[in-house]
């Protein structure tokens, strides 16, 4: 899984950058929106609450994809 964290909403164009560098890939990404006050003020890596969003968010895609797997015949 590629963890692809956005601190902040980002506009459309971003948007259809990252999708077109993503999509169609093969490849598993996550995309976590991190509210941007969520970064350790002195280096600008996610502080504590933003691990824990990707953490639940990288979970939550892993379980995702292991139902998906599971309900195939």
């Amino acid at each position: 899984i590629i963890l692809v964290p956005q601190f902040g909403h980002d506009d459309e164009r971003d948007q259809a950058l990252r999708r077109s560098i993503f999509d169609g890939i093969g490849l598993s990404y996550v995309f976590v929106e991190i509210d941007p006050a969520w970064r350790i003020p002195w280096d600008r890596h996610p502080d504590a609450r933003a691990a824990r969003a990707i953490a639940e968010r990288v979970a939550a895609s892993i379980r995702d994809a292991r139902d998906r797997g599971a309900s195939r015949p």
